[in-house]
């Protein structure tokens, strides 16, 4: 049986064999599903902007809006590539349409918007462990090229081959049980830093990463101090909840640098080019409802595409759905709800997405849903969120201040709580008006991407059924 350690190397490996396999075939272009009832898909860049080959099919949803009573905007997590991100949308809106409720009839006029961005593989769930436990690592070229393919962007580094050479060697050593030394997490601690500023992360909670108080980008520390973490807090695990038991790790550490690039990259992605998608759909239909939903990573571009960049009004959405969302349980907190925890500091004070909560942007409802089998957001995130203090943050604190939407639910808000039971249909108390919902969903999602639930469907058309007037938007 393959190690978690194993299973780990392979997902770098076997995920870059099918993104190779595609990522010619969708790299300049704008890939559209082959059902009409599926919608249409938009593709933005890391940066945010939208890719040249999308702007013909932005000009076309933007003339559909008119005609739509719905607008539901989606945003995948971990899938790093149109193919697969297709495969997730496919799946999710065939399973809404089989539980569509007969009386909605002919009024309800969606139109369907997915999303396309550059993710990475983080958090890796339980499904790619057990598809991965047998796959091999064949060669340090194969490392080699998931590195490239992974972290797209390394062409632009100057004398990058020699870093990538240095990181394969490193995970090769480790695949071959070989323990690590403190010298080989300061090589791996340099190159991160280099790599991480040239892929812009920066320590302005404004941009990217940083959405709680208590966070900062973990690259940013200086090089001793960075590797000295990355070595305290790397282990062998594929996302076991007990830390008692760690080795250092190299693949524990390129997952972390992967969380923090896709972390920002989910940030920036949102509030640029999906902030200004939805509002000139806005613009093009005042009357329509529009609907958020993102899972994992996607689950913070919605919201930042709902929030928008900082010292600019929000966007006026009517429900935003972030399914075990990967991005802080306190992103929605006020700066009230915070400040007894003494994690305030002078450029972040509250949740950096609490301007929908105060500013009321959101017409109906915010549901957060969340799961206590979600491993991912459980373990993974905590780790790679943490920068301070010993090991690994005490489990006993209440409340954590590391943790995921998709773990806790939203924290230190004034939200109502409800559970989904199998085979049970969930009814909102407001689904008309502004209301923070936590959902656990643990009964019904048992991991962090296996949230293909009917319950799940089932919450969701509660919103869209709603009566009353569409695009009816609080004042503002």
């Amino acid at each position: 049986m393959a190690t978690p350690l194993l299973r780990l190397a392979a997902a770098l490996v076997v995920a870059g064999a099918v993104l190779l396999a595609s990522k010619a075939r969708a790299a300049d272009e704008c890939p559209q599903p082959d059902r009409p009832a599926y919608g249409h898909r938009v593709r933005f860049d890391a940066s945010g902007a939208l890719v040249d080959s999308c702007a013909a099919v932005v000009q076309k949803v933007l003339g559909a809006a008119p005609a739509a009573s719905d607008i539901i905007i989606f945003s995948h997590g971990w899938k790093n590539d149109p193919v697969g991100a297709e495969g997730t949308y496919s799946r999710f809106i065939s399973g809404m349409l089989a539980r569509r409720p007969p009386e909605l009839g002919e009024r309800f006029k969606p139109l369907l918007v997915g999303i396309f961005w550059p993710s990475a593989l983080f958090p890796i769930s339980h499904d790619d462990e057990e598809s991965l436990s047998r796959a091999q690592i064949d060669s340090r070229a194969t490392l080699e090229a998931k590195i490239r393919m992974t972290f797209d962007w390394l062409g632009n580094i100057p004398d990058v081959d020699a870093d990538i050479r240095d990181v394969a060697r490193l995970v090769e050593l480790e695949v071959q049980g070989k323990p690590r030394t403190r010298a080989d997490f300061i090589l791996l601690a340099n190159i991160l830093k280099r790599w991480s500023f040239f892929a812009g992360d920066t320590a302005a909670s404004e941009r990217g990463s940083v959405e709680a108080p208590g966070e900062r980008p973990l690259f940013t520390l200086e090089p001793g101090a960075l590797a000295q973490f990355l070595l305290d807090n790397s282990y062998a695990g594929g996302g076991q909840e007990s830390f008692t038991s760690r080795a250092a790790s190299v693949l524990s550490v390129l997952n972390t640098f992967t969380f923090w690039t896709m972390k920002r990259r989910a940030g920036e992605v949102g509030e640029s080019g999906v902030y200004e998608l939805v509002k000139r759909l806005r613009a093009a239909n005042g009357n329509a409802r529009i609907h958020l939903v993102g899972h994992s990573f996607g689950g913070k571009v919605v919201l930042a595409a709902a929030a928008g960049p900082l010292g600019q009004a929000p966007n006026v959405v009517d429900s935003i759905v972030v399914i075990q969302g990967a991005l802080s349980h306190f992103s929605l907190s006020l700066e009230d709800d915070l400040r007894d925890l003494g994690i305030g500091t002078d450029d972040l004070k509250q949740g950096r997405y609490a301007s929908i909560t105060s500013a009321r942007s959101v017409a109906g409802p915010v549901i957060v849903i969340f799961s206590k089998l979600d491993s991912a957001n459980g373990s993974w995130y905590p780790l790679g969120a943490r920068i301070s203090g010993d090991a690994l943050e005490k489990r006993e604190r209440k409340p954590p201040i590391y943790g995921a939407l998709g773990y806790n639910g939203a924290l230190r808000v004034q939200a109502q709580m409800l559970k989904l039971r199998r085979g049970q249909v969930v009814t909102l108390d407001r689904p008309g008006a502004f209301t923070l919902y936590n959902v656990d969903a643990t009964e019904v999602v048992p991991g962090h991407s296996k949230y293909f639930a009917t319950e799940v469907y089932d919450l969701l058309w509660s919103i869209l059924k709603v009566s009353g007037t569409p695009g009816a938007a609080p004042a503002r």
